[in-house]
């Protein structure tokens, strides 16, 4: 075979052909402006019927760290909640002893509900008490009476109070503040009382722990002159362990030491010093003979006893 000549193969008859085009696009009638239209086009919305959307607001219910730092307690400490209205309105609570003859208490008013709030706050302090107030944001105290900042969703108002007895006045059985709220929200109004527990101010916090030894105590029992004894039955209570952890959550008091059915304890105020316990257990009951160097301080702490160690 000549060079010139094609090689073929068993598929060199077969030619290839160009794949026919695609059909042209139809054209498009109508200026490029004008707005298309769909089924629903004629069916406007109004931005009345459009449902309304809350802003976001994280409710302030904590008070600011500062009023916590002014009591001595970390920015994180846990309120309690005393109060929560129906009208919205939350409130928190804690104490603290200052170790002197003064308690602190931060009160905390927070609105959770959907309208603005305004209202008033009547301290009702027991007899032979007295307050001073401060706060942020500062409210104008006149008195006992306080008329916060108007609080809108989320917004919050608190006072630091400062609770200070009047020397030899005091009830301790009925040392119980309580406040009145007067709330109105959109012209209606409402009213409140509300007591702050027991657990959170009583007169126990104007006690304080004092460490002694058997020996000191033993010292002391003598000069203590101003005594009252008296029986009670407190079903709490059934063995010295029992009264131990009493007598140091309910009175602040602690114990020096544990005899047999005997417990010997004490505790101490800012004004008036050491109170001396001595407690027998005993037929069911518990026989108590307190001393102190006054007999008005013996007896606060009898009436203490009577109500905090049930």
């Amino acid at each position: 075979a000549s060079a010139s000549a094609s090689a073929s193969g068993p598929f060199s008859q077969m030619k290839l052909t160009e794949s026919s085009p695609r059909a042209a696009l139809k054209e498009v009638k109508g200026s490029s402006d004008e707005s298309q239209r769909g089924p629903f086009d004629d069916i406007l919305v109004s931005k009345a019927s459009l449902p309304k959307v809350k802003t976001a607001v994280t409710p302030k219910t904590s008070p600011p760290p500062s009023l916590l730092l002014q009591m001595g307690m970390p920015s994180d400490s846990y309120l309690s909640t005393i109060h929560q209205s129906s009208s919205g309105l939350e409130v928190k609570a804690i104490s603290k002893s200052s170790g002197g003859n003064h308690v602190l208490l931060l009160v905390h008013f927070c609105n959770l509900g959907e309208e603005d709030l305004n209202v008033d706050v009547d301290y009702l302090i027991p007899s032979g008490f007295h307050c001073s107030y401060g706060g942020d944001p500062y409210p104008a105290i006149t008195g006992d009476a306080a008329t916060l900042p108007m609080l809108k969703y989320g917004a919050a108002a608190s006072h630091l109070i400062t609770v200070m007895e009047t020397p030899r006045t005091a009830d301790a059985k009925n040392a119980e503040i309580s406040f009145k709220l007067r709330i109105n929200k959109n012209g209606v109004r409402e009213e409140e009382i509300v007591q702050v527990p027991p657990v959170l101010f009583s007169y126990v916090l104007f006690l304080q722990p004092k460490v002694m030894t058997e020996q000191e105590f033993g010292a002391s029992w003598a000069p203590y002159s101003c005594e009252r004894k008296f029986d009670g039955v407190f079903p709490a209570i059934s063995s010295p362990t029992d009264f131990e952890e009493r007598v140091q959550g309910a009175l602040n008091a602690r114990v020096v030491k544990i005899i047999g059915n005997e417990i010997i304890s004490c505790a101490q105020h800012a004004l008036y010093g050491l109170c001396l316990i001595h407690a027998r257990l005993a037929n069911g009951k518990i026989f108590f003979i307190l001393r102190s160097t006054d007999m008005w301080y013996t007896n606060l702490i009898a009436d203490l006893i009577a109500k905090f160690l049930q």
